[in-house]
């Protein structure tokens, strides 16, 4: 399976927006995949100091490989540090399928212990949200504005709650879920970067899949999706919700290949009165105030690609 154009075309906005934007750093890419047919194609274009391409594993979950291929990764920088006695300064693990539409520039990342996507997601009163009659009318009413100034859709973004990906697995998947969840267990899970030390720690989602499973469980996440195995391992093996800042925006500066002509936004400068009166509040607790920090545009209005105000803002399109 696999595509060799989503693997060229990956490569080289890696190459364009990531490792040429930093001319500074030094970048030595280990990669696995589960992918033998385009292994030497994807080790001709990266020219990786490792790589292993394995057949898929039988009877094995997406969440399960993923993690047990960002497990075998890590361990081989590991080995390479220690054969030669190199260190790393930082790890920045991905998805193979990321385009970026804007330069990852690394001096200006913010101090932090890791740094994730940042996302805001639509406004949706989740789970726990009854709202007034008089913010469920303002909502409607900044919907109307977004999309009538976007000429097309517009996008009102907010905090992202759990419940909201849990009912995209189908059906009443939120149904169990408990208040506790819903601003603190998703994250967006494309990439991220971190000190070595901290990055190894993810190795623990392999070695102790079960164990995720069940603590989240408890709170009533049964959708197996690494989002919400990421927030868990966030808050409760690291335990540095605080310490989270973040990278650059999923949706509008970089996105999956897939999703680049159903749902890539641009930023606009719609301004929608009396905003925060249109927001659902945040109800429950939020640790850390980590899921605030990785949606700071709140209010703000993104339109979608293929509006006219996203084309009108640049000859090749938003930057």
């Amino acid at each position: 399976g696999g595509d060799e154009r989503v693997v060229r075309l990956a490569c080289e906005s890696l190459q364009r927006n990531v490792i040429g934007a930093n001319p500074s750093a030094l970048f030595h890419l280990f990669i696995h995949s589960w992918n033998p047919s385009l292994g030497a194609l994807i080790d001709k274009l990266y020219r990786p100091r490792w790589s292993r391409h394995e057949p898929e594993l039988d009877n094995v979950d997406k969440v399960v490989s993923a993690s047990i291929s960002l497990a075998t990764m890590l361990a081989a920088r590991r080995a390479h540090e220690a054969a030669t006695n190199e260190s790393y300064d930082l790890v920045l693990a991905l998805r193979p399928d990321l385009v970026w539409y804007r330069q990852l520039l690394l001096p200006a990342l913010p101090r932090a212990q890791l740094w994730l996507p940042a996302q805001c997601c639509a406004a949706d009163v989740g789970k726990f949200g009854e709202i007034a009659d008089s913010t469920d009318a303002a909502l409607k009413r900044a919907l109307y504005l977004a999309s009538r100034d976007c000429f097309g859709r517009g996008l009102l973004n907010a905090v992202c709650t759990t419940s909201r990906f849990l009912r995209m697995g189908g059906g009443e998947l939120d149904m169990h879920m408990e208040r506790e969840a819903e601003f603190n267990y998703y994250v967006n899970d494309w990439m991220f970067l971190a000190p070595p030390a901290t990055a190894d720690t993810f190795t623990l989602i392999a070695q102790h899949h079960e164990r995720y499973l069940a603590a989240l469980a408890e709170v009533g996440v049964h959708q197996v999706w690494m989002h919400f195995m990421w927030a868990a391992h966030v808050h409760h093996a690291l335990r540095v919700s605080a310490g989270v800042r973040p990278a650059l925006e999923a949706g509008t500066e970089f996105n999956l290949v897939r999703l680049i002509t159903s749902a890539r936004y641009c930023r606009s400068s719609i301004v929608v009165p009396n905003v925060s009166d249109a927001l659902p509040p945040v109800r429950g607790p939020m640790w850390g105030g980590m899921a605030k920090v990785l949606c700071s545009r709140a209010g703000a209005v993104s339109c979608a690609w293929e509006s006219p105000r996203c084309s009108s803002i640049a000859i090749e399109g938003p930057s």
